[in-house]
């Protein structure tokens, strides 16, 4: 029996925004210029990093957490920093015309929504530039999850329409994934396009890929999910050069609090929008009547469940925080708890000395007495480690 066609979540998955120097009207100048203080700091703490080969923290704290600067950038950025919640490139090796990129996390943007994400992260951005800044749209992922799609991999050839059968350097429409015979991922277009979307099952793609990521599961029961049901991800990435040329409203898309509350008509400009059969992707009725795919209906599940999420969802979240810090601390100790239980047998199957009659208490007691005599010939202090792991993985 199929399920109803429902929307469960809408929201902003990923933002990267370029970040420009502003006049006083908050429009972005033509000549970009880093401070040399800052630039000497950034210089000081990528040194220790790559003396230690491993990220330090800065004197720069976003929302609470440290900014740790890693010891290399990126292809087209000198430095790198991370808290967790966003990743601050800075310094261009190109001539891009930004002081520095910010990719905000997908555990931030739902935990705090896009508009408060942002408007925080400008705010630590003007104190620690000491500019007037202006922060243009790099890149959106809007993603729905959703159920009730009938996808199969008989159909799903068949019933969508997307653009991206114009864009020439694309060689084939779409690309499907499977695990077995069951199919997991639909690609239209590629990433780095103008646009690009992908549907895959996002249940499959947490358990195999992102367990810290079930905080998912209890927004999803939030949104009438039985825990049962498949969920589909519908995520649509529009990149600069689409945000550049896109109209909504009759009018170009400017920074980005203007793109945020222009996302619901750039969700309808990706998947349409009911009654129309506009949009780049669709999921349409066929109509053997009818050799021009284009003039098909949309279908009524992707009407319902997809055309309306942003509607339903957009700027309505709850209170997550709690819920993601529980969920990834439960996956990331299960995972080590997982590394330590095949760690010990394998130290078992090769020490000659333990017997047949050991358990594994006798075992983790060698390991005790091997771990803190080498701890100590090392001048390693246990609690001091813990404490930079702990801002290494944003705990602290």
């Amino acid at each position: 029996m199929a399920c109803r066609a429902a929307s469960l979540l809408a929201g902003l998955d990923t933002v990267i925004v370029n970040v420009k120097q502003a006049d006083e009207n908050r429009k972005p100048i033509q000549s970009q210029e880093i401070k040399g203080e800052i630039i000497e700091a950034l210089q000081v703490w990528q040194q220790q990093a790559l003396n230690k080969n491993e990220p330090v923290p800065t004197a720069w704290t976003h929302e609470g957490k440290t900014l740790l600067m890693y010891p290399r950038g990126s292809a087209t950025w000198m430095y790198l920093l991370k808290n967790g919640d966003i990743d601050l490139l800075i310094g261009s090796r190109l001539n891009t015309g930004s002081l520095a990129r910010v990719r905000f996390s997908s555990e931030y943007l739902w935990r705090a929504g896009p508009d408060i994400a942002v408007a925080e992260t400008e705010v630590f951005l003007t104190l620690m530039f000491q500019e007037m800044l202006y922060l243009q749209p790099s890149e959106l992922h809007l993603a729905a999850d959703v159920v009730g799609l009938p996808l199969s991999s008989q159909n799903y050839r068949k019933v969508f329409v997307s653009r991206a059968r114009k864009t020439s350097e694309i060689n084939r429409l779409n690309e499907a994934m499977y695990n077995g015979h069951q199919l997991e991922t639909i690609r239209f277009s590629r990433h780095g396009n103008a646009i690009s979307a992908t549907i895959y099952d996002k249940c499959a793609e947490i358990e195999l890929h992102s367990p810290g990521k079930r905080w998912f599961y209890d927004l999803w029961k939030n949104g009438g999910w039985d825990g049962e049901e498949k969920v589909w991800r519908v995520e649509c990435r529009v990149e600069r050069e689409a945000l550049r040329e896109m109209l909504v409203q009759e009018a170009r898309i400017g920074d980005i609090y203007d793109a945020l509350n222009k996302v619901p008509s750039i969700w309808a400009y990706c998947v349409g929008s009911p009654g129309s059969t506009e949009g780049w992707l669709r999921m349409v009725a066929p109509n053997v009547n009818d050799r021009n795919k284009w003039r098909w209906k949309t279908a009524d599940p992707w009407k319902i469940a997809v055309q309306e999420a942003f509607t339903r969802h957009w700027r309505k979240s709850d209170d997550i925080a709690a819920i993601q810090r529980k969920r990834k601390r439960e996956a990331n100790l299960k995972r080590a708890e997982a590394a330590i239980a095949g760690y010990i047998t394998t130290y078992a199957a090769w020490d000659d000395s333990v017997t047949d009659d050991d358990d594994a208490s006798v075992i983790f007691h060698k390991l005790y007495q091997q771990v803190m005599q080498k701890w100590e010939n090392d001048g390693v202090d246990f609690q001091e480690v813990r404490a930079k792991k702990q801002l290494l993985y944003h705990e602290a």
